[in-house]
């Protein structure tokens, strides 16, 4: 688990404390921060205060919940907290999404705004694994 890593995923986030952020929650459409973050050193808490669930959070940032936990057994990834193989599980996930969207691009499908914007994210998290990967 890196905080950093995991932060940098959120929008509109703001520290409260040195452990303790406050973001808006990536599982629903949040115009004002709800989702309250705390770095235990062992764990990262999460609480959304509009009610979503801990797995609908880890689902909207396309993350595993183990990734939330120091676990000192994955091989390293240059990440203090997040293994080679939760990279490499995240980039095929990415580069399947950044397929998708290229595939139905060229063969003339309209896109929605929002798989546009998902691409875009899909793109960014591709490159900065390939980053870490090297």
């Amino acid at each position: 688990m890196n905080v950093d890593y995991i932060l940098d995923q959120l929008e509109r986030v703001r520290r409260i404390k040195p452990d303790q952020w406050v973001a808006c929650c990536p599982a629903h459409a949040d115009s004002s921060p709800s989702l309250a973050i705390r770095d235990t050193g062992e764990k990262l808490l999460m609480r959304c205060y509009a009610g979503c669930t801990f797995q609908e959070i880890a689902d909207a940032l396309g993350m595993h919940p183990r990734e939330f936990f120091r676990d000192s057994k994955e091989p390293k990834s240059g990440i203090p907290g997040i293994s080679r193989r939760d990279i490499y599980r995240d980039l095929t996930v990415e580069l399947m999404t950044a397929y998708v969207v290229t595939r139905d691009r060229a063969e003339g499908k309209q896109i929605a705004a929002n798989d546009v914007e998902r691409e875009k994210l899909a793109w960014q998290r591709i490159s900065k694994a390939m980053g870490v990967l090297k």
